[in-house]
């Protein structure tokens, strides 16, 4: 498959593109990615498309060390995450038998690498949490891919000096040697010239740092906990899914899956504004109150017994999506409500934004995208928006203005995501359009003026991904707010 590839594709890209590298050539290496990114195979094999576009990936990493820029990274961001989704819903979801091994192999290979880039390119961004989600996935695929445990290692090492407790930095810095300790075992793994060098450079500074801190024997002694919580089976059950989804608000669930981690335990820092606490303390408790709705009504949905074939009413296209089935309503309205709400939370953290690092945005303008615009208007005229010069000396905003892009539409913003404009026009339409729930999406007829028709399956994608998102915003936001209080302290 390999070999087929790069007699049909390869020749005409990669080895340009490598061509052009070695010259330094940056007008080369867009002329190639740009025709790159016409051919890209549609119709091909889903390994050939996972495969184009991660060397398109490749090719604006290229780019990026010869001509620094968002908008390169933004673009290999992109690249990495359409490699994925087709792994993820071509290739993944079918059963490794229903592949040939040596196919099914290589789209593994190709997998791993991007999750492990992906992750490498997000905490550039400082976007930490979606980077161990990344680096954890490519693990999955194969716990022997030492690159991507000492990418988590040196990820969860960098985090771990952000934490607000003692008791989270010391989590992470455990979990961080022990994916070191993984990536050594397995250093004979480490295929890039550089990979050597990275072991030792993390030994040095992060290791040696950590066990200065904490001692050898912590370290390797197993993560104690509170003991296990005594839950009724409903409860049990309802911490047990949410646990698997990394869905709590609690930064430890990123690396314990205990019981002792079941919960909502973030908060504002104490010292957050001594003024008006009590303020930014109710803003803060109804983001969170509006995730953990959002959520539930998520697991509420999928508690529901999904009804069986047959369930929606007659092949008419004026009927489709019209149901007997009470519990098929339910579902989908339970659905629609939790995707509205966890959408509409982020504008609620654009407000928090706002006043808590002091915008200046007024009025019916205040939204998460807008706390990002370059600009704020003034009366006539537009003045520089300061939250630019805080993006550059706090992390965690600069976190919150990457994680945007995953979520905005594309006019607004540069993409890192495809599924940003799916989530933001489906709930448009289900804002302000007929958007029509159907077993199966029609062609394009044109006997359809206006209804927009879509799945249960995928209201449930886009629920899941902003769900997802507003979880990892919301931590930053505490962690952006904690940063602030301490530069505060020390001014």
């Amino acid at each position: 498959m390999r070999e087929e590839f790069e007699k049909k594709y390869g020749n005409r890209f990669t080895t340009r593109l490598d061509e052009h590298f070695a010259k330094r050539n940056i007008r080369g290496i867009k002329d190639c990615i740009r025709e790159a990114e016409k051919e890209v195979p549609l119709e091909a094999n889903p390994i050939f498309r996972m495969q184009f576009y991660y060397d398109i990936a490749l090719a604006y990493a290229d780019v990026r060390t010869l001509e620094p820029s968002d908008s390169h990274l933004e673009k290999e961001i992109l690249n990495y995450r359409k490699a994925i989704d087709i792994y993820e819903m071509e290739i993944a979801l079918i059963e490794e038998e229903a592949t040939e091994q040596e196919d099914y192999s290589l789209a593994q290979w190709i997998a791993m690498r991007c999750y492990c880039n992906l992750g490498n390119t997000l905490c550039e961004t400082n976007r930490y949490i979606a980077a161990i989600d990344s680096y954890f996935a490519a693990i999955c695929i194969s716990d022997t891919f030492s690159m991507a445990s000492l990418n988590l290692s040196a990820a969860l090492f960098q985090f771990s000096i952000f934490q607000i407790t003692p008791e989270a930095e010391q989590y992470f810095t455990h979990a961080a040697y022990h994916y070191f300790k993984l990536a050594e075992q397995y250093q004979a793994n480490l295929e890039e010239p550089g990979g050597l060098v990275g072991l030792d450079c993390v030994r040095q500074h992060w290791v040696k740092r950590a066990i200065d801190k904490y001692g050898v024997r912590f370290l390797n002694e197993e993560l104690q906990g509170f003991g296990e919580r005594d839950y009724s089976e409903k409860e049990y059950d309802y911490r047990s899914w949410l646990s698997g989804f990394r869905l709590f608000l609690n930064i430890e669930s990123e690396l314990i899956v205990s019981s002792d981690f079941w919960g909502d335990y973030i908060t504002l820092p104490d010292n957050a504004d001594s003024t008006f606490y009590h303020e930014y303390t109710g803003l803060f408790n109804q983001i969170k109150q509006e995730y953990i709705t959002a959520r539930y009504l998520w697991y509420i949905s999928s508690e529901l017994q999904k009804p069986e074939e047959g369930s929606y009413l007659d092949k008419e296209r004026n009927l489709k999506g019209i149901t007997s089935n009470d519990v098929l309503c339910i579902r989908e309205s339970l659905l629609r409500q939790s995707l509205k709400m966890a959408a509409s939370t982020f504008d609620r953290m654009g407000f928090f934004l706002n006043w808590y690092f002091s915008v200046g945005l007024r009025g019916d303008k205040i939204g998460f995208k807008q706390i990002w615009w370059d600009t704020i208007r003034r009366g006539k005229s537009n003045i520089p928006n300061p939250m630019k010069e805080y993006r550059a000396n706090n992390p965690f905003l600069e976190a919150l203005f990457w994680l945007q892009k995953d979520f905005v539409e594309d006019n607004e913003v540069s993409l890192t995501s495809d599924a940003a404009n799916r989530i933001v026009k489906m709930r448009n339409n289900m804002e302000h359009n007929c958007l029509r729930t159907v077993k199966r999406t029609p062609k394009s007829d044109p006997r359809i003026k206006f209804t927009v028709y879509t799945t249960e399956s995928q209201i449930e994608q886009n629920v899941f991904n902003t769900l997802k998102l507003l979880r990892e915003a919301i931590l930053y936001l505490v962690l952006a707010v904690n940063v602030k209080v301490i530069q505060d302290q020390e001014s």
